[in-house]
C-alpha cells in the first residue's frame, strides 16, 4: 500500500488511501504509514486546527470532525 497520494488544493490537502474491499462494520487503520507534515518554525508552542473529512462508498454521509495539532518548542 505505501504512502498515500497527496494532492494540494489552494486551502486544502487531500490524502487518499485506497481498499480493495471493505466490508460493513469491518475495521482497518485508515493509512498504512502515519502522515508527516513539515511546517516552519512560527507555529512552534502553538495549536492549529485542522478540518477533517473521511470518505468512502460505503458511508451514508462523510465523517467529519476537528483535528488539533500540537507544535512543541524546540528544545
Amino acid at each position: 500500500m505505501g504512502y498515500p497520494q497527496v494532492k494540494y488544493y489552494k486551502s486544502a490537502v487531500r490524502v487518499k488511501q485506497e481498499y480493495d474491499l471493505l466490508k460493513p462494520d469491518d475495521v482497518c487503520t485508515a493509512f498504512e504509514q502515519s502522515l508527516r507534515i513539515a511546517v516552519k518554525p512560527e507555529p512552534a508552542g502553538r495549536e492549529v486546527k485542522a478540518r477533517y473529512s473521511l470518505q468512502a462508498k460505503g458511508l451514508k454521509e462523510p465523517v467529519e470532525g476537528v483535528l488539533t495539532i500540537s507544535f512543541r518548542k524546540p528544545e
